[in-house]
């Protein structure tokens, strides 16, 4: 008898409609406020042990060493970058995409530029130059706005050589 009923069972779940009945009622009750707090008070004991933190973390590694998934990760992470590099330039140059000496727009020579020429200084304390800078920045939600501006590579490499004035200034006065 118990078999037929099992079988039944089985059969009744295959349907989409008592499925879906039944997925509703299980939402509902893992709604309720006793029922998430004694799941959450499982969860955090049983992902807090060692064993299972290192099952995990072999189980992760695994993953993401899979040609497939770590090019498309380097893809996502490219992007990424890109995005963040674009969204501090915007800022830090008030949505005026330019080089704020000589006026260069291309995105690819646009770089930031400490104004009291102590970016060295800057990367020693956060340990942080390149995209991991701003990313800095942007989680920072962009501080010491007057602090930095936006210049191409060749106005900020000889703002470096001519002793923190561009050349270009150099020219004019």
């Amino acid at each position: 008898m118990e078999n037929k009923t099992n079988l039944y069972m089985k059969e009744y779940f295959k349907r989409p409609e008592a499925r879906a009945k039944l997925l509703e009622r299980m939402r509902k009750y893992n709604q309720r406020p006793e029922v998430k707090a004694k799941n959450q008070a499982r969860n955090k004991e049983y992902f807090s042990r060692p064993d299972v933190k290192a099952r995990i973390k072999l189980r992760r590694q695994k993953y993401f060493k899979r040609p497939e998934i770590s090019e498309k990760m380097k893809e996502y992470y490219k992007q990424k970058n890109k995005e963040n590099r674009l969204e501090c330039l915007s800022i830090y140059s008030n949505n005026n995409l330019e080089c704020k000496c000589c006026g260069e727009k291309n995105l690819k020579f646009l770089t930031l530029d400490h104004t009291d020429n102590n970016g060295a200084d800057e990367r020693r304390k956060l340990s942080r130059g390149g995209s991991s800078f701003f990313l800095y920045l942007k989680i920072n939600n962009f501080p010491n706005k007057e602090s930095y501006q936006v210049l191409c590579m060749n106005c900020n490499w000889g703002k470096r050589m001519n002793h923190g004035v561009c050349p270009h200034k150099d020219q004019i006065s």
